[in-house]
């Protein structure tokens, strides 16, 4: 089974809204359910063949933060001061569900290319309404990116006041697909120490937050 059919079986996660090379935004599936900081997720890449049966290739991210906002662009009207919790407000009033949107931003940091897949960015963002899906720690490209770590320096230059936390959680969600959890992250540490040894702020965070 090739890599495109074996991780484009992941959970279906979200829709892409905004795109860049760099980075998109996707609102997620479900209300309040967005995938995790740091986990790695696959979105539809463009066309490449038009020909019936040619699956489009993968684009690889890691999330970097979510959110739950009002989709008329202000805050929404508290209600329902009487209920339990707000589970009990959304199922006392179902029309509010309608009036909001959790979306999730990552920042790509691989793409399929030709018969495997390439760290780095793709060439072209992905297409907006492309759908997200998962890439467990299991699948072919997770242990394929805990391998080699090469993914690290374009993650931590995505958004520098995100980078540690959002790298050492995903470094710790790939730990979970690898034999021995603790000899992974270990290594991790070690090239955290490289790509950062020169900003020891930065590195004392990152292995702060891994170790956690």
């Amino acid at each position: 089974m090739s890599r495109d059919s074996t991780d484009a079986q992941g959970k279906r996660l979200g829709q892409i809204l905004a795109a860049s090379t760099r980075s998109f935004t996707a609102q997620a599936q479900e209300l309040h359910r967005p995938p995790p900081l740091g986990a790695l997720v696959r979105a539809e890449g463009p066309t490449l063949s038009s020909s019936a049966g040619v699956a489009n290739p993968g684009i690889y991210a890691v999330v970097m933060g979510s959110k739950t906002e009002s989709v008329e662009g202000r805050l929404p009207v508290a209600t329902g001061w009487e209920l339990r919790d707000g589970a009990a407000v959304l199922r006392e009033e179902p029309h509010l569900s309608k009036l909001l949107a959790t979306t999730f931003e990552a920042a790509v940091v691989a793409h399929d290319a030709g018969e495997g897949m390439r760290v780095g960015l793709a060439p072209r963002p992905a297409p907006l309404y492309g759908f997200v899906q998962e890439c467990p720690p299991e699948a072919d490209v997770a242990q394929a990116l805990a391998a080699s770590l090469d993914f690290l320096p374009l993650l931590l230059s995505a958004a520098p006041d995100l980078a540690e936390e959002a790298a050492a959680a995903c470094l710790r969600l790939l730990a979970e697909g690898q034999r021995d959890p603790e000899a992974f992250l270990l290594r991790a540490g070690k090239r955290l120490a490289v790509l950062l040894a020169r900003d020891p702020a930065r590195l004392e965070s990152a292995l702060r937050r891994l170790a956690k």
